[in-house]
């Protein structure tokens, strides 16, 4: 009885996690049509070129990744009917899904086969996670490992402190083969009279080495390629910079003015 005690608490305090953006009314002002407001269609958003942003403050009170993550998942089923309908199969032009601080965002619970499942109708996932801890958190150990299982291509900054994914990255780079040369130098005629060759293997990127990764360079493990050590160029530095910065000021300017009016 205990037990059942347990999961009804649990299945209750579930529900009430993802009752509670609805509870909110200035959440409800936003999901509740008006007049003059354009509404938004997944179906014509999955064939087009725009572009969807959802935010979420986990600071907030209200939480509101549940409705973030309702949202999403129904942009995913619409990008499986229009592939399905489509004469390729795929997704023309493609879906891009940056998924930064995804676990926080929309912490979609079937994750892990939608990744897998949607590539192969157009979809690219660019997911962001703060360490394999986060996720083997949210979605468990099996599920988790999926995930990792499914990125085709790791990208992995200096400062990590997950000892479990230092040494996954560790394993990924993999070891070489060394061969050390030993000669032996006899002392009176200065002549080498005795020359020996050993090989070992060492691994080319300890963990802690993956940890002390400088700033400004990510180590990259793609597909069935070596590893590498990449430099990354920072936004402020490319071609569109200005355009970048224009766009943060406008969205900072709009957020500002939307707390003045619904304070």
């Amino acid at each position: 009885i205990t037990g059942a005690d347990e999961t009804v608490s649990s299945v209750r305090m579930t529900m009430a996690q993802k009752i509670e953006p609805f509870l909110n009314p200035v959440v409800m002002r936003q999901l509740i049509p008006a007049a003059g407001v354009q509404m938004f269609d997944p179906a014509k958003f999955v064939q087009s070129t725009d572009t969807l942003i959802l935010l979420t403050d986990d600071q907030a009170q209200t939480n509101v990744a549940p409705l973030t993550t309702m949202l999403l998942n129904e942009v995913m089923d619409a990008a499986k009917h229009a592939a399905a309908i489509g004469e390729t199969g795929r997704l023309d032009p493609p879906l891009r899904v940056a998924g930064d601080e995804i676990v926080n965002v929309a912490p979609v619970p079937k994750l892990p086969g939608m990744i897998s499942d949607s590539r192969g109708i157009g979809v690219q996932w660019f997911p962001v996670f703060q360490s394999v801890a986060q996720i083997l958190a949210r979605w468990g150990e099996r599920e988790g490992s999926a995930i990792l299982a499914n990125l085709n291509c790791s990208m992995v900054l200096g400062g990590l402190q997950d000892p479990k994914a230092l040494e996954r990255f560790s394993n990924l780079v993999g070891q070489v083969e060394m061969q050390e040369v030993t000669s032996h130098i006899d002392a009176h005629s200065n002549v080498a009279s005795q020359r020996m060759v050993t090989e070992s293997e060492r691994t080319v990127l300890r963990p802690e080495e993956v940890r002390r990764l400088p700033d400004g360079v990510a180590l990259v493990i793609y597909r069935n390629a070596e590893a590498m050590l990449v430099d990354l160029i920072p936004w402020t530095a490319r071609p569109d910079g200005d355009e970048i910065a224009a766009g943060m000021r406008r969205v900072r300017a709009a957020r500002v003015a939307h707390y003045r009016a619904h304070p």
